[in-house]
């Protein structure tokens, strides 16, 4: 079973609602409603503790065929007093447990995603594989091209990152919403060679003040989108799993 994209488990805010899509100078004047939600983002480290949701991952392939897989989703910021949350604060896991090929109805998967705010670990129960690997240390800086939360890293997250530093690695544009109550940012990579994908479209719910879906245009051509429904935020209730080798015989092990 592929892994869905983790990169995409996000926390985000909103402005104001958008409409039609507004024009961009490209550079590093990007429309001011996009740089008010930018400046929301990194003011929501603020006042961001956790939240759970359902979470559904959709991956469209070169041939046209599509994989989804579903599940529960939880965030939790260790660090609202940290604006960037730059030690290790944000924490997130999935657990995928329905898939569907094409709309019909997949093999039951088991899959767990776990960042506990310096490893990732990935456990697929059905394959009877673990593989964790250091991904941040305490003190790592967040920034818009670098770091595990930042928009290079595996969750693409520009809570707490400065506006100005993700102008300056992004074209960021705002796209067209039919919901009034969402707000589009497209964020395209000034240098393609730091970034893994071609392109990130956030659609934010901006009374939730978090994305309700992500859209991925991969490198390999390959789409992914993430949404996000059910969200409960601050409501105490989210907690990530602690995660350990198995000792059962049969088992792939890989630590890095």
């Amino acid at each position: 079973m592929k892994v869905p994209w983790i990169g995409v488990l996000t926390i985000c805010a909103a402005a104001a609602a958008i409409g039609q899509a507004a024009p961009s100078d490209g550079n590093a004047n990007p429309p001011p409603e996009a740089m008010r939600v930018l400046k929301m983002l990194q003011d929501r480290a603020q006042t961001l503790k956790d939240f759970t949701a359902k979470v559904e991952s959709d991956t469209t392939h070169l041939a046209g065929d599509t994989d989804a897989q579903t599940g529960d989703a939880v965030f939790v910021n260790d660090s609202t007093a940290d604006a960037g949350g730059a030690a290790g604060g944000f924490k997130f896991a999935a657990h995928f447990t329905n898939a569907t090929t094409d709309g019909k109805a997949a093999p039951t998967p088991d899959l767990q995603i776990v960042f506990d705010g310096a490893r990732m670990t990935v456990i697929d129960r059905k394959a009877k594989t673990y593989r964790s690997s250091t991904l941040s240390s305490p003190g790592n800086p967040a920034g818009a091209g670098s770091g595990v939360t930042s928009l290079g890293g595996p969750m693409p997250l520009p809570i707490g990152l400065d506006p100005q530093s993700v102008v300056k690695d992004f074209q960021v544009t705002l796209g067209e919403s039919p919901d009034p109550d969402h707000v589009v940012l497209k964020l395209k990579p000034r240098d393609k060679t730091r970034f893994d994908y071609k392109s990130l479209t956030m659609t934010v719910d901006k009374n939730l003040q978090l994305p309700v879906e992500v859209d991925v245009d991969q490198k390999s051509g390959e789409e992914t989108a993430i949404k996000l429904t059910d969200v409960k935020v601050n409501a105490g209730g989210a907690t990530i799993p602690k995660v350990s080798p198995p000792k059962d015989p049969g088992w792939t092990v890989e630590e890095k």
